[in-house]
C-alpha cells in the first residue's frame, strides 16, 4: 500500500503537468492531448489508488488481527508472569502499525476522490459544466 501511495504522489505531478498542458492549449484545442488520453490517464491514477487501497486495507486487517491476539493473550497471563516464554505484550510500535495503515488508506481515499472529480469534470458534457452567473 506504501509502495502504491508513492507511485500515486508522482502519478498525481503527471496530472500537474497534464494540466499545464491543457491550459496552454485552451485557445487552440487542436494542440491539446487528446481526450482519450486524459481520460486513459485518469483512469489508470484511479486503480492505482484502488489496488494500493485495497492492500492498505488487508494490511491492516492483518495487523489489528495480530494486535487482538496479543491482547487476548496478554490479558490471560498473570502480571508475574510477565517474563514468561511466548508472552507479547501489545507495544506502542503495534499501534503505530495500525495508525500507519489508517494513513495509508486515507491517502489512497484521497487520490481517488480527486481523480474522480478530475475525471468527472474532463467527461462533462460542455452545457453541464459550472454555471455562468449572468447579469439580471
Amino acid at each position: 500500500g506504501i509502495v502504491a501511495a508513492f507511485i500515486s504522489v508522482f502519478w498525481s505531478f503527471g496530472y500537474i503537468r497534464l494540466s499545464d498542458k491543457l491550459r496552454k492549449t485552451a485557445s487552440d484545442p487542436a494542440k491539446a492531448p487528446p481526450r482519450a488520453d486524459v481520460i486513459r490517464s485518469l483512469k489508470n491514477g484511479i486503480v492505482l489508488n484502488l489496488l494500493g487501497m485495497g492492500a492498505s486495507v488487508l494490511g491492516m486487517q492483518a495487523t489489528v488481527g495480530l494486535l487482538v491476539a496479543k491482547a487476548l493473550t496478554s490479558s490471560a497471563n498473570p502480571y508475574y508472569q510477565g517474563l514468561s516464554p511466548g508472552y507479547s505484550p501489545v507495544l506502542a510500535l503495534d499501534v503505530f502499525l495500525v495508525q500507519a495503515a489508517a494513513n495509508t488508506i486515507l491517502s489512497h481515499f484521497l487520490g481517488l476522490v480527486f481523480s474522480l472529480e478530475l475525471l468527472r469534470s474532463v467527461t462533462l458534457p460542455p452545457s453541464e459544466g459550472f454555471p455562468i452567473p449572468r447579469i439580471a
